[in-house]
């Protein structure tokens, strides 16, 4: 990584040492807004009528139902940091690597009689070529980290503002597609206010096409083919001359991103040859972070105000049983490769206080565990 983000990791964290957002705070990323939004939620669960124990209201819920949907949307809300967090961590590591690969190129480039020639490092080992290699990993890790949390938060719009979705795969854009149908002729009046404050924070949050343009970007590295890359050199004069009598260029490379992601190479470069954004890499995916956060924040805000009123008012709206249609008792042929290898005892374990409550408040306590047994019965 790169010196300065060593220097800010390497900083003695100050205020409260047991504060578990220590490190996001750390770096910034602290979503303070989604952790107001996480602790209404968590103070809803009830051990007694288990998942939110106010949605027992709610007839046309099952106690199953209930309990999946509730730890379902706690679950979504809760992994939105993780995933913004492992999104700065590559971000920070991607930074890192190309600053790496720019050292490398220091005197890439040489004039001599005129002519402009390229001098590739030399690599005579695979460490010498694991430097581009570990960009591309992070460029994609962050790219997925980031759309994963967008995703996450999808999910919290559908549990709070009981969108007849399923919860547990719902996904940004089929959310906008959903409000945008006949299939959300359902919707009332405090739905589609959501939806429509929703619109205003994506355009808000960042330049024309901001969200669209990091979903097909995601879509690239992690399910298509991945088109070139260009870089461009940038140098300048030195008055040093190399051994042979060539002039030493100091050398820079310029990275930037694909512009059109969803488009094929030769679809793009029908266009432009290097159809490319008109900015540097770092600047674009620092700002597209920032873009994500606002989003994400702004959303936890404007949910937080359903939250509350839907509390006082359980009539405002009705968690739909689509969320969850069917309690999943499949289980997978795959047992490992060598099953049975490994001595996997669970009798005895130990978690935080908030997992033992999840367990308890899904009624999975051994005291509790018989109201899942006449699951078992009916199928």
């Amino acid at each position: 990584m790169k010196r300065e983000h060593v220097e800010q990791l390497s900083k003695v964290y100050s205020g409260d040492q047991l504060d578990e957002q220590k490190f996001e705070k750390s770096l910034g990323i602290y979503l303070k807004e989604t952790w107001i939004l996480i602790s209404e939620i968590y103070n809803s669960f009830d051990k007694s009528d288990f998942g939110i124990g106010w949605w027992k209201s709610y007839e046309n819920l099952s106690f199953e139902q209930r309990i999946l949907i509730s730890d379902q949307l706690y679950q979504s809300i809760y992994s939105i940091q993780s995933n913004i967090t492992e999104a700065k961590l590559h971000l920070i590591e991607l930074l890192g690597e190309w600053e790496k690969e720019n050292r490398s190129y220091d005197e890439g480039v040489q004039y001599n009689k005129g002519q402009f020639s390229i001098k590739h490092p030399l690599k005579t080992r695979p460490l010498d070529d694991l430097t581009s290699h570990m960009a591309d990993l992070h460029l994609k890790g962050f790219l997925g980290s980031l759309t994963a949390a967008i995703d996450c938060m999808a999910a919290v719009v559908v549990g709070i503002t009981g969108i007849r979705l399923e919860i547990y795969k719902v996904g940004f854009s089929e959310l906008e597609n959903h409000a945008q149908s006949k299939h959300f002729s359902y919707g009332n009046k405090t739905q589609k206010k959501v939806f429509e404050k929703i619109d205003k924070i994506v355009s808000s949050a960042g330049p024309s096409g901001w969200k669209r343009w990091l979903f097909d970007y995601r879509n690239m590295v992690l399910h298509r083919g991945r088109r070139i890359q260009f870089t461009q050199f940038d140098g300048r004069e030195t008055g040093v001359l190399s051994p042979k009598g060539e002039e030493i260029i100091r050398t820079n490379l310029l990275r930037s991103l694909v512009k059109d992601p969803r488009l094929s190479n030769v679809e793009s470069m029908r266009k432009e040859l290097a159809n490319v954004l008109t900015e540097h890499a770092e600047v674009t995916l620092e700002e597209i972070l920032r873009s994500s956060i606002f989003l994400i924040e702004e959303i936890s805000k404007e949910l937080l105000l359903v939250w509350t009123n839907r509390k006082t008012d359980h009539k405002l709206i009705e968690q739909p049983p689509e969320q969850w249609p069917k309690v999943r008792q499949d289980t997978y042929d795959f047992e490992g490769f060598s099953p049975n290898t490994l001595n996997w005892n669970v009798s005895l374990a130990f978690a935080n206080e908030t997992v033992l409550n999840r367990i308890e408040v899904a009624s999975l306590a051994d005291k509790d565990s018989e109201n899942w047994k006449s699951l078992d019965k009916k199928t």
